[in-house]
């Protein structure tokens, strides 16, 4: 692997289909963007919002960032420390803006995964993922006048 090079080249340590297929999903909308519109979008400092409906719409978070326990069969989701490093590493390299939602969303999450709380609470987390509504909220801020 070594996106810092070649990421159209990309090839994953992740030996399973549902994590390539998360890599290649999100190399394909940073592709299909454009260098040019990444820097323009950068430079003027315009709200990610295509971004935050991809990785909705597509449940990346929700694969990468949900414990296999509360994953309700779904072989996809898991929270894979190696597979995250991947994911963020893509991500650094397509923009700053980009790694930084996901660094904060795990950091988020981290706290929650990891307290001794009840079995509800991943449900609910789980739930709030599927349905786009926890990415949108933890990242949703007022960014009319930076926005597309």
């Amino acid at each position: 692997m070594n996106f810092l090079i070649q990421p159209k080249k990309y090839k994953s340590l992740m030996a399973d289909d549902g994590s390539r297929a998360v890599m290649e999903k999100t190399i394909d909308f940073f592709e299909n963007m454009g260098k040019t519109q990444l820097l323009d979008d950068y430079n003027k400092k315009v709200w990610y919002k295509e971004f935050v409906d991809f990785i909705g719409k597509e449940q990346i978070f929700a694969k990468l960032l949900t414990p296999k326990k509360y994953a309700d069969g779904d072989e996809d989701c898991r929270w894979d420390t190696a597979r995250n490093s991947e994911y963020s590493e893509l991500l650094a390299f397509y923009g700053l803006g980009y790694w930084y939602c996901f660094q904060v969303t795990i950091l988020g999450l981290g706290p929650i995964w990891m307290s001794p709380t009840p079995e509800g609470r991943g449900d609910l987390c789980l739930r709030a993922f599927r349905e786009d509504t926890r990415c949108r909220h933890l990242l949703h801020r007022d960014n009319s006048h930076t926005q597309r």
